[in-house]
């Protein structure tokens, strides 16, 4: 599903991060938005993904799969925001992918997502045991799991050795099979 910006200003505690961005993200592409620290790229991650705070008063137009975006609920569910770190909780790598398919309405099995994320040999691991590269891998399954069509993720590489970011680089080309 592509996704076009519009004339976006991106503002974060009064402070104006980006203002008449514009641009397009086609779809079953992976593409990347890089930029110093601190220039606004989360904040514009997460508004595209209705992560945002009420205090929040960024603006534009977001065009998702053709259609105005006029609400962020309307595209709830569709985009998947995956922070650059997540708090892990005390369940095993296969017991939580199972919780999240049980809520899910996506027919991708847990050991597709398992094998396809190469986190076999950590299923039985709790998540709080996992190393990042594991961790990572295992919220990019998250998001298959839970059936977004799009998936924005914040610093996806950041602290990975070079050959686990290139791992992960090689598992998000794949997925673009699967989401945007």
């Amino acid at each position: 599903m592509s996704i076009e910006v519009q004339n976006a200003k991106i503002v974060v505690q009064k402070k104006v991060l980006l203002k008449d961005l514009s641009f397009i993200i086609p779809s079953n592409k992976l593409s990347i938005i890089l930029g110093p620290s601190g220039c606004g790229k989360t904040s514009l991650i997460k508004w595209m993904s209705a992560q945002c705070t009420t205090e929040n008063k960024s603006s534009g137009i977001m065009i998702y799969d053709g259609m105005r975006v006029k609400k962020h609920s309307e595209i709830i569910g569709n985009i998947m925001y995956i922070p650059s770190s997540t708090n892990t909780i005390n369940l095993t790598v296969e017991e939580a992918f199972a919780f999240e398919f049980s809520l899910s309405k996506k027919l991708t099995t847990i050991e597709f997502v398992i094998g396809r994320c190469e986190l076999t040999h950590v299923r039985t691991s709790l998540l709080q045991n996992l190393s990042d590269g594991e961790k990572r891998r295992f919220t990019i399954g998250s998001a298959l799991i839970k059936g977004a069509r799009t998936v924005l993720l914040d610093e996806p590489l950041s602290g990975l050795d070079s050959t686990t970011a290139i791992n992960i680089v090689r598992l998000l080309q794949d997925m673009t099979s699967y989401c945007t």
